[in-house]
C-alpha cells in the first residue's frame, strides 16, 4: 500500500512539474510574441475636415463597429473580463484623462487602425486591423476625422489582459490576440471601389461578416468569442441553412431591424443596431454580393479557388 501511494505521488507530482513547465512555457513565448516591435511607416493620408466628411465618418464609426470596443462616446469599455481568457477592453480614443495624448498624429491613427501598431511600435492587443487594413482611404480618412471631433472624455478604461487560455490558443493561432501578427503589411493596397449596386461594392462592404461567420460566411463557432456566444448563421443562399428563402426585403429588415422572416428578433451579438446605419446602396450592394457567393451547408468554408480578391 505504501508503494501504491508513494506511486501515486511521484505520479501527481510529475504531472504538477509538468503543468508549471507548460505554464511557463506559454506565458513565456506569448510575452515575447505580444512584445514583439513592428517597424511600420504608414503611407500618408489627408484627413479632412469639412462637415459632411466628419458625419459620414461618425456613421461609418457605428456602422463599422467601432462602438463595439470603444463605446458610442469613444471613452473605451470593457467587452469581456474572464478568469482563464483575460480582459478585452477598448481604449479612451478622446484626448481626455486615460485617453489619446495631445498629439496623436495622424499618422498615429493610420498606423493604430490600418496596421493595428502602436506609437511604441507593439501590436495593439484585439485591434481589428485585419479587417481595417481593407478599409479605403476615403472611408478611413473620414472615421478619422471623425474621431479628431470628439469633445475629451474622462475615462481610464481597463488595461487588456491575455489570460493562459488566451495566451495558448494564441500560440496555436486560434486566438486574434496581435492582428499585427498575422497582417500582411507590405500587403497592396486594394483599390477604391465605387460606390454601387454591385457585387464589387458588396464585398468591400462584407468584408467584416467573416470574422463570425467564417470565410464561406456559412456560419459557425464565432473564434475567440466570449462563453456563451451564439453559433454565427449560415448567410450564403442556401435553401436548407441560409438564407435561401430569405426576400430582399427580409434582409433589410433582419439588417435595419434586427428581425428574422418568422418575426423572432436576432440575438443582440450580431450588430444588427450598428448597420442599421447602412445606405440603401451599401445594403444593396452587400443583398448582390451574398447572392453571388457559392451556396454552402452550414459551417462549410470556401475553397482556395472560391476565396475571392480582396
Amino acid at each position: 500500500m505504501k508503494k501504491l501511494f508513494k506511486y501515486i505521488g511521484y505520479t501527481f507530482g510529475g504531472l504538477i512539474t509538468l503543468f508549471i513547465l507548460l505554464f511557463v512555457f506559454v506565458y513565456t513565448a506569448s510575452t515575447i510574441q505580444i512584445n514583439k516591435q513592428y517597424d511600420i511607416k504608414p503611407s500618408a493620408l489627408k484627413i479632412p475636415s469639412d462637415s459632411s466628411t466628419i458625419k459620414n465618418g461618425e456613421r461609418l464609426y457605428v456602422l463599422r463597429g467601432c462602438t463595439y470596443c470603444h463605446g458610442i462616446d469613444l471613452s473605451g469599455k470593457t467587452i469581456m473580463s474572464d478568469p482563464l481568457l483575460g480582459v478585452i477592453a477598448g481604449p479612451n480614443l478622446t484626448k481626455g484623462k486615460g485617453g489619446l495624448s495631445a498629439d496623436y498624429s495622424d499618422e498615429d491613427y493610420v498606423r493604430a487602425i490600418r496596421h493595428g501598431v502602436g506609437r511604441s511600435g507593439k501590436g495593439l492587443m484585439y485591434m481589428s486591423a485585419e479587417e481595417f487594413y481593407y478599409f479605403n482611404d476615403k472611408d478611413l480618412s473620414a472615421i478619422i476625422a471623425y474621431i479628431k471631433t470628439i469633445p475629451p472624455v474622462n475615462n481610464v478604461a481597463q488595461t487588456n489582459v491575455a489570460g493562459p487560455l488566451m495566451r495558448l490558443l494564441f500560440l496555436m493561432d486560434k486566438a486574434p490576440i496581435i492582428a499585427a501578427k498575422v497582417l500582411d503589411h507590405n500587403a497592396p493596397r486594394p483599390e477604391d471601389v465605387k460606390e454601387d449596386t454591385t457585387v464589387a461594392y458588396g464585398h468591400y462592404m462584407s468584408i467584416s461578416c467573416a470574422d463570425c461567420h467564417g470565410n464561406g460566411l456559412a456560419g459557425g463557432e464565432v473564434p475567440a468569442a466570449p462563453p456563451g456566444t451564439p453559433l454565427a448563421p449560415n448567410i450564403t443562399f442556401d435553401k436548407k441553412s441560409g438564407l435561401g428563402n430569405w426576400s430582399k426585403k427580409d434582409f433589410a429588415n433582419a439588417m435595419r431591424a434586427g428581425i428574422r422572416p418568422n418575426g423572432k428578433t436576432i440575438d443582440p451579438f450580431m450588430p444588427w443596431q450598428n448597420f442599421s446605419r447602412m445606405t440603401d446602396v451599401e445594403l444593396n450592394a452587400m443583398w448582390v454580393y451574398l447572392r453571388s457567393l457559392p451556396q454552402k451547408s452550414f459551417g462549410e468554408l470556401l475553397t482556395k479557388s472560391e476565396q475571392p480578391v480582396q
